[in-house]
């Protein structure tokens, strides 16, 4: 499937290069393309009201669909096949990004102020994010009533972010929820399409949290007592007795564990559960080490969630059951600040 990526003209043609590369950096079955920078004098056959971008304070989502549309149809290019286009016109309901059946635009003022980061990575996760929705059915004129786009913050790719900071959770969870996947299996978005979308934002979440290594970060202990309760320096981290069970399990390992291999360490992690939760029940454990069941993913994702929620951006990273070397998981806080019961200490 391939994906026109184009921009307005005050838009520098090193930006649709920076974020081509890095959406193609994860090989898969969507092409990202760098377009042709639209001219003024495209844009002016397109709309004379974009004569003078800079004296534009905001538009409607209809005239940035049309400088889509007219872009699809300078270029020929096909009704299923992805444009999007790159603004810093803002948009009159001062979205980040939106949708209509293959037309997206996003808006490119002030990603490192939401993001904290290369403004790349933003933009990058709005294409997929755009994509996502485009495929099951989400546009800017459902999306206020849409079951499946989250109002609450939650992490997936289908969160609203009405505080617009909201938009770095996103991209540290790098998630696709339950709800939204089935939808996703409802449209039969096809799976290849879904893994590539997924494989990006992993990508794009590392690659982030790379960038975070090189600044000035002040760690915090991670400590758990005899019953598995866990505090971060003197936060409560608030979670449930599986994701907690999870949790205390990978950080008591110092090398990446890949779910085929979690079977092995049954009984350690029937363990852990069974002073977390005061009972245990040896069926749940198969469930939660199933390598093709929901349970592993859900919970790692609901420890990861109840860690994101607690700390900020630049040091969540060294805390959460990461995914590393394909399928293989981990956390990547040296021992120096881990503070772990003998009760659960298993190693």
């Amino acid at each position: 499937m391939n994906i026109h990526i184009t921009c307005t003209p005050e838009i520098t043609n090193t930006l649709i290069i920076d974020v081509c590369e890095e959406l193609n950096a994860s090989k898969g079955v969507l092409n990202f393309i760098a377009s042709d920078i639209l001219s003024q004098s495209q844009l002016n056959k397109i709309d004379k009201n974009f004569n003078k971008i800079k004296t534009i304070d905001s538009v409607s989502f209809n005239d940035l669909f049309k400088i889509c549309d007219g872009f699809r149809n300078l270029n020929d290019i096909n009704d299923d096949e992805f444009v999007v286009v790159l603004t810093s016109i803002r948009n009159q309901l001062n979205w980040f990004s939106a949708c209509e059946k293959r037309n997206i635009f996003i808006d490119t003022n002030d990603w490192d102020k939401f993001t904290g980061k290369n403004p790349k990575y933003g933009i990058c996760y709005q294409v997929i994010e755009n994509i996502f929705q485009s495929l099951i059915g989400i546009n800017y004129e459902n999306a206020g009533r849409h079951p499946n786009v989250h109002f609450e913050k939650d992490g997936c790719i289908n969160d609203f972010c009405k505080k617009k900071l909201d938009v770095a959770f996103k991209l540290r969870m790098a998630d696709i929820c339950d709800k939204c996947q089935q939808e996703a299996e409802k449209f039969n978005v096809d799976i290849d399409i879904m893994n590539h979308i997924q494989d990006i934002m992993e990508n794009i979440r590392k690659n982030v949290r790379k960038l975070n290594t090189n600044e000035n970060i002040k760690l915090e202990k991670v400590t758990i007592d005899r019953k598995g309760n866990i505090r971060i320096g003197k936060k409560i981290v608030d979670m449930k007795e599986l994701p907690s069970t999870l949790f205390i399990f990978f950080l008591n390992h110092q090398q990446p564990i890949s779910k085929t291999t979690l079977k092995r360490y049954f009984n350690k992690i029937l363990g852990i559960y069974e002073k977390v939760d005061g009972r245990g029940n040896s069926k749940t454990i198969e469930k939660l080490i199933d390598p093709n069941g929901k349970a592993f993913r859900q919970n790692k994702w609901s420890a990861n969630h109840a860690i994101s929620q607690l700390l900020k951006e630049s040091v969540v990273g060294y805390y959460i059951i990461d995914e590393v070397e394909g399928n293989k998981y981990f956390i990547s806080l040296s021992q120096e600040y881990k503070e772990i019961d003998d009760n659960l200490t298993l190693f």
